[in-house]
């Protein structure tokens, strides 16, 4: 494999070897459509006249995951486990520590392939397995338009910035892979070293993904969204019915709680279940590239999503408060001291136990069904400033809140999001009590811009 394309990059120094297949670990892409990593494999394995083995870990117990994540996620799964067969490739669902699931699992490749992730835990265990592997590990991103480091080598400051950058980059990203089938077939791979236990796994999830979900020990206290279902196919069907419906006027819309003129498509992207070039192309292929709609839904889908990915890849404290520019941190720690006209517990936030109508149905609304109307979420985390004596615990309460209840938890749209409500990526506003210089947002500014008695009857 070449390192010609800038989504490709070695992971370690360890060379090719003879070996019985070709491996990719599906961390980060969990789809068998528009993945550039398992086009990687597939297209390895057959120069070398090897089986592709596609092997995806189930950690326990991962910080903030639930069953509503959990099975969101495996219900994507098992489109892809089907998906996966009719390519000829094999997938075996592992349960354990990835790092030493996926070094046994590769004890016999002649090459592992990695998808990228931009978070702290998933880029240590890529680096931890690299270092364990005697044979090289590729990695492929496939879950940004623009590879992150050729898009930029820091952290920008704001989205004017990026923007600047990425808009000549996007036409050279903007190939989608093309698909190819699995020459030799999977049955020239012993598996029963690899994933011992039976009944596997996977054969369990083509049966049905509850049957997974009850068979590994995570957090059963939150349920799975009756609103969303995981999977490619889903994803595209929200799609089909964006585009035919709501894309053309995405720009007056889009930010409206009342009409919900979203796309409903960031669990998907952060499932990695649909690829957001794919997404793109099917919006360009709909509109005329200066229409309005379409210009402000890629802004959204490239250039806001994607400096969330230059956020979490270059700051390391992208989850705590700490991630915040200097002014930012100063004039909230210089009006922490300014008078709360209500506090509250977690409890209370949780189960929406405030004075706030509008904050409460936000709040419902993600309890219910794992997401929140983009608009929301800002004026969601805004609240919570007030609501704390101290910002950094504002600050860790809309992290936990977001990341428990949120399908899209624990994704860099929602570090980078959180932020933003406490002036990340902003600029300062005049002052004013608790804020500071801090942006502020105000039930009074919903009631003048959309109808927001009726987002608030939806749910209450």
């Amino acid at each position: 494999m070449t390192n010609n394309d800038a989504r490709v990059g070695r992971l370690n120094q360890a060379p090719d070897r003879a070996g019985s297949y070709v491996l990719y670990w599906m961390q980060a892409s969990m789809r068998a459509r528009h993945n550039p990593a398992l086009e990687s494999a597939i297209a390895c394995a057959n120069e070398r006249g090897l089986p592709c083995l596609v092997v995806s870990a189930l950690t326990e117990g991962f910080p903030g995951a639930n069953a509503r994540h959990y099975r969101f996620l495996l219900e994507g799964l098992a489109e892809t486990q089907t998906t996966l067969a009719e390519r000829n490739a094999e997938f075996i669902l592992l349960q354990g520590e990835p790092v030493e699931t996926v070094a046994a699992a590769a004890s016999e490749a002649a090459l592992v392939i990695a998808d990228a992730s931009y978070l702290r835990e998933p880029r240590r265990r890529r680096k931890e397995l690299a270092d364990r592997l005697s044979t090289a590990l590729v990695q492929v991103e496939g879950d940004v338009v623009v590879p992150v480091g050729a898009a930029s080598s820091k952290e920008e400051y704001s989205a004017a910035t990026l923007r600047r950058k990425l808009q000549p980059l996007i036409e050279k990203f903007s190939s989608l892979p093309e698909e190819q089938h699995a020459e030799c077939g999977p049955d020239r791979i012993d598996t029963s070293s690899i994933a011992p236990a039976y009944p596997h796994l996977e054969q369990l999830l083509a049966e049905d993904p509850q049957r997974v979900l009850d068979a590994i020990s995570v957090d059963h206290s939150i349920p799975a969204s009756r609103a969303y279902r995981g999977g490619f196919s889903e994803a595209e069907h929200r799609l089909n019915e964006f585009i035919d419906q709501r894309l053309a006027e995405y720009n007056i819309n889009r930010n409206d709680p009342a009409l919900s003129w979203v796309s409903n498509l960031s669990a998907y992207l952060h499932f990695g279940q649909i690829s957001p070039l794919y997404i793109a192309r099917r919006a360009q292929a709909a509109l005329p590239p200066d229409h309005p709609g379409l210009e402000s839904f890629l802004e959204e889908l490239i250039v806001r999503r994607e400096l969330a990915m230059n956020f979490t890849h270059y700051n390391p404290h992208y989850d705590s408060f700490e991630c915040l520019p200097n002014w930012a941190k100063e004039t909230l720690r210089v009006h922490s001291t300014d008078a709360r006209l209500e506090l509250y517990s977690l409890r209370q936030l949780e189960h929406a136990e405030t004075s706030d109508r509008y904050w409460n149905a936000a709040q419902l609304e993600m309890l219910r069904t794992g997401k929140m109307h983009g608009y929301m979420r800002m004026y969601w985390g805004k609240r919570l400033i007030e609501w704390h004596r101290r910002p950094e615990a504002a600050f860790e309460t809309a992290v936990h809140l977001n990341d428990t209840y949120e399908l899209d938890g624990r994704d860099p749209n929602g570090y980078a999001g959180i932020a933003w409500c406490f002036g990340k990526h902003d600029r300062g506003w005049p002052e004013r009590p608790i804020f500071g210089k801090v942006r502020s947002m105000t039930a009074g500014g919903l009631k003048r811009k959309f109808d927001i008695e009726a987002y608030a009857e939806r749910w209450s």
